[in-house]
């Protein structure tokens, strides 16, 4: 009985972990440089995949990036040149620490008074 149990908590992790693979996709930034400058175009449509206000990220990414960052629109505006897929990876980061939930890795999180809470398992986790 024991290892039937050991075989079914197996079988249902692995089942919860290809149902969030399968479900969110981090989205790919589509940028252009314009000067000495870099320009999200699809900045809006990432902030509304991830659940997460513009601001949030905007300071995410000017940390990372040691550039002010400015909005336009729906486009952000970074004061400095940057590769595409440097703002890929990123972005990858800000969904690992601020998207994703610590214990279940589900994507359906959501941001109170500093700290990250999980509407899928309950989770909670205090951002820095």
């Amino acid at each position: 009985m024991e290892d039937y149990l050991k075989l079914l908590d197996e079988a249902y992790r692995e089942i919860k972990k290809s149902e969030v693979k399968t479900r969110f996709k981090i989205p790919i930034i589509k940028s252009r440089v314009i000067k000495n400058k870099t320009i999200v175009e699809n900045f809006f449509e990432i902030v509304t995949t991830l659940r997460r206000e513009e601001g949030f990220l905007i300071k995410f990414f000017s940390k990372e990036l040691g550039a002010p960052i400015s909005l336009n629109g729906t486009k952000m505006i970074i004061n400095k040149i940057v590769k595409e897929e440097v703002l890929q990876e990123k972005l990858k980061k800000f969904v690992e620490e601020m998207v994703l939930c610590k214990v279940c890795r589900n994507p359906d999180t959501k941001i109170e008074n500093n700290t990250m809470i999980c509407e899928a398992c309950g989770a909670t986790n205090v951002l820095v």
